[in-house]
């Protein structure tokens, strides 16, 4: 896992100093210091990086499927201690704890406007005892502004870093809960722990090991599909900044119409290469008609995509695609792939189909194969 190991942390502090600064400048009018910042996303290195890092992800993800659906199959009292505690998502829980800390500390005046659900800043700042928790939540913003609460995976996706005020709204739900999820969450273990204490020894030190090596494969995957919704965040606002720069009479989504390897041409050109303006246009009519046309996909705060492949040689395999991996689903959402990939945009449609493609290799190799059984239980893993 080299890629893991070196590939990831530093294509992930290439994308956050990118991310940041965009997001700091003026869209409208970015300098050129912010522009050479967008150059850095088309250079040799960072598309040497993304490469690297689209190979370990499907990876990580179908071998983790692969897990979970062999642990919930064979010893499902064990899931919860296979759920990785040094997870990003898990951080993420605990990094809001922490300001739900940090606001019952504040004036008595502050916790009413949470717990009123007051989402407008300026009446926080207007009440010196809230400093603490506006500063706290900045660096929490900093940390976490590039997660998306809904479609993650979609390169339009609001961002908490667009809406930060929806971290009080947050906050303030949090103020009705008197244990921090960690404490759940550890309840919930000790009724794995009770099982794995109840086998033999041979039998309990077997699955001690699985349980490590899998919370490991969970963590890293998580930490992955972390740097994927930063990737995917940064490379949509630098589409809209570069949209609003090169095209300032178009809609701030026209590069977005551009394929993703015409998008990266036109980013190494310095907007140079560009696509003819009429078949952008039909491209947009044809995104209008065929999200007209066929109906949205039930909304959902986890879903699955069922994609009837086939590898090879006409062999046929059913792969899923987790659009939040990680968490243990007690339904399954099933949407056909031919369906949706013509709603999206030409710019998100091809990384799209590459990391399909992806893994359905990962799922072919001699790692581990992934072929799914849809009448298995409590998932259809």
């Amino acid at each position: 896992m080299r890629n893991y190991r070196q590939v990831v942390p530093r294509y992930r502090k290439t994308l956050n100093e990118i991310y940041w600064r965009l997001r700091d400048c003026d869209p409208c009018h970015p300098t050129d210091q912010d522009l050479a910042q967008t150059g850095r996303l088309f250079g040799s290195s960072t598309l040497t990086d993304m490469i690297a890092f689209s190979s370990v992800f499907p990876f990580l993800a179908f071998l983790n499927m692969g897990v979970l659906g062999w642990v919930n199959r064979k010893a499902p009292a064990l899931l919860n201690l296979l759920v990785g505690r040094g997870t990003s998502t898990a951080q993420l829980g605990e990094r809001m704890w922490e300001l739900r800390q940090v606001a019952v500390q504040c004036s008595a005046e502050t916790v009413d406007l949470l717990r009123r659900g007051e989402m407008d800043l300026a009446k926080y700042r207007i009440i010196p005892e809230a400093a603490p928790l506006l500063e706290a939540s900045k660096r929490f913003i900093r940390t976490y502004g590039h997660r998306a609460f809904r479609y993650a995976s979609e390169f339009e996706a609001t961002r908490l870093a667009d809406q930060p005020e929806l971290a009080l709204l947050t906050i303030g739900g949090l103020l009705e809960e008197s244990e921090p999820p960690a404490v759940r969450a550890e309840a919930a273990r000790q009724l794995g722990y009770q099982t794995l204490h109840k086998m033999d020894p041979f039998r309990r030190l077997f699955w001690q090991r699985i349980l490590k090596w899998g919370s490991t494969l969970i963590e890293r995957r998580e930490e992955c599909r972390d740097t994927l919704e930063l990737q995917n965040a940064t490379y949509g606002l630098a589409a809209t900044v570069l949209s609003r720069h090169h095209f300032p009479n178009q809609p701030p989504d026209y590069l977005w119409l551009y394929t993703f390897e015409e998008f990266l041409s036109f980013g190494q050109s310095r907007g140079q290469k560009r696509v003819a303006p009429e078949e952008i246009e039909r491209r947009r009519a044809e995104l209008e008609r065929n999200r007209r046309q066929a109906a949205p996909p039930p909304a959902r705060a986890v879903s699955i995509l069922r994609v009837e492949a086939s590898v090879s040689e006409n062999v046929p395999a059913q792969v899923l695609v987790l659009d939040d991996l990680g968490q243990l689903l007690p339904h399954i959402i099933a949407v056909d792939l031919h369906r949706l990939l013509p709603q999206v945009r030409p710019f998100e449609r091809e990384i799209f189909e590459k990391l399909l493609h992806d893994g359905v290799q990962a799922a072919r190799s001699d790692v581990l194969s992934v072929l799914v059984d849809p009448s298995s239980e409590a998932g259809h893993f």
